[in-house]
């Protein structure tokens, strides 16, 4: 991580993809809590829908489906469209809606339901599903989200440059998979341990 006095101007990807998070402009970079209370004293990144604050990686190796989004943060209430993740590549989106609710789009149809609580995404064609707070239980299912891929991120905003997150992001992680259930419930059990934050 690279700090640029209270902001974030670089998020190193602790993979071997090289998927680095930057953002130039001071103004849009993030805000680095050191020490937040709601995620077990660890640090977050806050976003401001206001001052449009966002971060993104550069081009990487293509990651096909199926794979799995985990995210470790929470979208305020709101009447807009707030992204978490977005990809260039095929429209991949994986965002809170305006009823509140996470939602995922791969290109296809759109899948949402639920409260946007640390919300888990598995991109599988036909076959995907959305849990929340690193739930077993799907809160939607059985909707083909497209076959979108992966190669570019932003996250806080919107590829085009709008939806813009207010809320906060401890982590993100993306599998190269569709995680089951054991799979989940391991990433679950971190997050419980790291951020205690209580899964259902």
């Amino acid at each position: 991580m690279t700090l640029n006095s209270t902001t974030v101007s670089a998020l190193a990807d602790q993979s071997t993809s090289g998927a680095n998070y930057a953002q130039a402009t001071g103004a849009r970079q993030p805000t680095y809590n050191a020490i937040d209370a709601a995620y077990g004293n660890q640090p977050t990144l806050g976003f401001a829908t206001a001052s449009q604050q966002w971060m993104s990686t550069g081009t990487f190796t293509t990651i096909s489906q199926p794979f799995t989004i985990y995210i470790v943060g929470q979208a305020s209430n709101s009447s807009a469209f707030q992204e978490f993740l977005s990809m260039t590549n095929d429209g991949v989106q994986f965002r809170q809606n305006s009823s509140n609710h996470p939602e995922m789009f791969a290109g296809g149809s759109l899948l949402a339901g639920g409260s946007c609580s640390s919300p888990c995404g598995v991109f599988n064609g036909a076959s995907s599903a959305l849990y929340i707070n690193d739930s077993q239980n799907a809160v939607a299912s059985g909707v083909n989200v497209g076959s979108g891929a992966v190669n570019r991120i932003f996250m806080g905003e919107h590829s085009s440059g709008a939806f813009w997150l207010n809320g906060k992001i401890a982590e993100d992680f993306i599998s190269g998979s569709a995680d089951s259930g054991p799979t989940r419930a391991l990433f679950a059990a971190y997050v419980k341990t790291r951020y205690g934050i209580a899964t259902s």
